[in-house]
């Protein structure tokens, strides 16, 4: 329903920088983050916390369902 997109640091757009992110997540029923966590670093520590920061504030549609859902997001950095 709502995703955030992270603000970038502009060194790395200026760097023209390729990076991957790897985040973890739990997803509940209603629609909710419960549990987001660094799976895989950028190697830039602030890169990697803009992207957890924004990934947490996304939401989902809730579904009829009373399973957790676990999956895992790589998102991948490219400066146009």
């Amino acid at each position: 329903v709502t995703m955030v997109l992270p603000r970038i640091p502009q060194w790395v757009l200026e760097q023209g920088l390729q990076l991957k992110v790897v985040v973890a997540f739990v997803l509940t029923p209603q629609g909710i983050l419960s549990s987001v966590h660094l799976e895989e670093s950028s190697g830039y520590s602030d890169v990697d916390s803009a992207v957890l920061e924004a990934v947490r504030k996304w939401k989902f549609k809730a579904v009829r369902s009373n399973r957790l859902v676990r999956g895992r997001l790589p998102y991948k950095i490219i400066p146009k």
